[in-house]
């Protein structure tokens, strides 16, 4: 009996998509969906998908920005207003803001936590802001 009912929660498995409500769709295509028509951008060291192209916003007049922290290591960060693949962790900081008014949070990647760059916000407002060494794809 038990052997049964396995079999047949296996069936109703194999016939119907995996629901998990805490996984992206588009996060977890695999490289060659889409990438004709609307190409991905990727994580880097582990090829997850971060966003896409189309995503690009402009803040202060560009979207392609070049920074240096006070550490002396320079950065060039790509904005964009999604990145369904990017989670940002830890205290909201305001501290050397690159975007005046901006709090800032590190980003990482979902696919396997490598810093991708940071999310910056102003109250309901979010954009996240990439570092070009850490992603591949059309930047």
């Amino acid at each position: 009996m038990q052997l049964i009912m396995l079999q047949e929660i296996h069936a109703l498995d194999r016939d119907a998509p995996a629901a998990r409500p805490d996984v992206d769709d588009e996060a977890t295509e695999s490289p060659s969906d889409q990438e004709e028509a609307d190409p991905a951008i990727r994580c880097a060291a582990c090829g997850h998908i971060l966003t896409r192209p189309r995503h690009r916003r402009s803040i202060d007049g560009k979207s392609d920005h070049v920074f240096t922290n006070p550490h002396g290591y320079t950065f060039r960060v790509l904005c964009f207003a999604e990145a369904t693949g990017v989670g940002a962790v830890g205290t909201p900081s305001t501290e050397w803001p690159w975007f005046p008014d901006y709090e800032w949070r590190v980003a990482t990647c979902r696919g396997c936590m490598a810093h991708v760059g940071w999310a910056f916000d102003k109250g309901d407002e979010r954009f996240w802001g990439l570092i070009a060494a850490q992603i591949d794809g059309p930047i």
